[in-house]
């Protein structure tokens, strides 16, 4: 894809938190509009999907049962 486009989490702050910034930036991400689905393994770093995105409307699917 050559418009594809990567997320690197560097330095402090939380990564949900963050990568939420760059999607707004990105992709003109609005939480208030936009749904927001994250799919993943069980790993922790994705599970721990952060509670504000949730209450946003974000949604985290596993694709492990």
């Amino acid at each position: 894809m050559s418009t594809s486009r990567h997320y690197l989490h560097e330095g402090a702050g939380d990564v949900w938190e963050r990568f939420e910034e760059w999607l707004m930036n990105e992709y003109a991400y609005d939480p208030c509009r936009d749904l927001l689905i994250i799919n993943g393994d069980a790993a922790s770093w994705i599970s721990h999907f952060a509670p504000s995105q949730r209450k946003s409307g974000g949604f985290f699917r596993s694709d492990v049962e």
